[in-house]
């Protein structure tokens, strides 16, 4: 009697913990705790399958509206004992998934047996510029999509060095030559960009301009003052006159068409020089732009006699003007309030002058300091300016800080894509154009 009691006790307690436990996952049901990127279900057969994707997270390469990036792969793998349930077609959700593209879906319907792996591919293809974020979903599989469109792409040079660069000039599409640190000089012919060799003893480089005869000219610490002459790839060292800029921060020389082929080099220590194309400089002159200058930017007047006109900005937000017609830079110069920034660059076309300044400044007015007013005020330094017309104007500084005018007083930020400082910006067409800065080198083509 006493055993049949025992028993019973024992059959009981049996019953309630069957009762109190959770019931087995049923054959192709996720268990639960799992995180978005594995999926873990069980086989009729046994062992279990367990479904991983790779990577979780997918960042494009910066592109331009409209262009197509290239493709990124997500990898689904069975790392499980056991095959998996056929999978569902690739989907992708979110605010922006109409700027994400599955180029090819080799996952759909397949069952990943143990070890198996399938792989769906991707491009970022946006419409606008701006960040873009978007959802990949296979079954119960996520991984998240980002990228940046922007009319400026980045590209890099073959030899894969990045240096910094502190200025850029733009010929045409296809002569395209930027240079920086280390005597860096590199040239783009469209399709890429190599490296050229500058004399020894080039260390920093601030200036390079392309002319309209054929020849290049580079300037920089030192001084430093090389060319290279049309038809040939090496540099030649041209000699600095005593007393002339102790350094050479800005060059600009006469476009196609003028009768005279003149360069000018400007910098620091008060002084400039003036060359004819090819020619070894003349004598230094003064200029009163103080301590330095930092930007040039001139005009020919074809219909005026041929005259030239350029414009130096500098130390101190001073601005000095030079005029073939009196050969130099006549009169004082203009120094506006406050004194305590540095005007970094200047564009002008002739009646028309747009300077950008170290307090992230901009400055317009009707003459190389005349009339000139404050249109915009911002945070980031300002390095560099250039554009076609005063509808559009180009401005680029720190942080990756780059900006457009398409009406006077009117300045947009546009999406550079980077935050690394950039120093200069040119082109040949507003549809091609260039900047440049702290190990970048960013294109925009349209």
């Amino acid at each position: 009697m006493a055993m049949r009691v025992r028993t019973a006790a024992l059959l009981l307690s049996m019953l309630t913990a069957c009762v109190g436990d959770d019931p087995p996952p049923a054959p192709g049901v996720v268990n639960g705790g799992n995180d978005a990127g594995v999926d873990s279900s069980t086989n009729p057969g046994g062992g279990n399958a367990t479904l991983t994707i790779d990577p979780l997270n997918v960042t494009f390469p910066v592109t331009a509206p409209g262009d197509t990036s290239e493709e990124r792969d997500l990898v689904v793998t069975n790392k499980g004992t056991a095959a998996a349930p056929a999978l569902e077609k690739a989907t992708v959700t979110g605010a922006n998934a109409s700027s994400f593209q599955i180029a090819s879906d080799g996952c759909v319907g397949k069952a990943l047996a143990a070890g198996e792996s399938c792989t769906a591919r991707l491009a970022f293809k946006p419409a606008a510029e701006g960040a873009a974020t978007a959802t990949l979903t296979i079954g119960t599989l996520s991984a998240q999509l980002a990228g940046d469109s922007s009319v400026f792409t980045p590209e890099t040079t073959s030899d894969g060095v990045a240096n910094s660069l502190r200025a850029v000039h733009v010929k045409d599409s296809t002569h395209v030559y930027a240079v920086g640190d280390s005597g860096r000089v590199i040239v783009s012919n469209g399709n890429g960009w190599t490296a050229q060799a500058a004399p020894a003893g080039s260390n920093e480089l601030r200036s390079v301009y392309a002319s309209s005869g054929g020849y290049v000219y580079v300037g920089g610490a030192g001084p430093t003052l090389i060319v290279q002459k049309p038809s040939s790839t090496g540099f030649d060292t041209v000699a600095v006159p005593a007393g002339g800029p102790s350094a050479i921060n800005a060059l600009w020389a006469t476009p196609a068409g003028a009768q005279q082929k003149n360069v000018f080099a400007l910098g620091e220590g008060g002084k400039w020089l003036s060359l004819d194309e090819g020619a070894a400089p003349n004598l230094p002159q003064s200029y009163p732009v103080g301590t330095a200058v930092f930007g040039a930017s001139g005009n020919h007047n074809a219909a005026g006699g041929g005259s030239i006109g350029l414009c130096a900005a500098g130390a101190n937000a001073t601005l000095a003007y030079y005029s073939s017609s009196n050969g130099g830079f006549g009169g004082s110069a203009t120094t506006l309030t406050p004194a305590s920034r540095t005007f970094t660059g200047v564009w002008t076309d002739g009646p028309n002058v747009v300077v950008v300044a170290s307090d992230g400044s901009i400055s317009r007015g009707t003459g190389c300091g005349s009339g000139l007013a404050v249109e915009y005020t911002g945070t980031p330094a300002l390095a560099g300016i250039w554009g076609t017309s005063t509808k559009d104007l180009w401005a680029v500084g720190s942080g990756g800080t780059i900006l457009h005018s398409s009406a006077p007083g009117a300045w947009t930020a546009v999406a550079s894509g980077t935050t690394k400082d950039l120093r200069a910006i040119h082109g040949s067409s507003g549809s091609n154009l260039y900047a440049v800065g702290d190990g970048i080198i960013l294109h925009k083509k349209k």
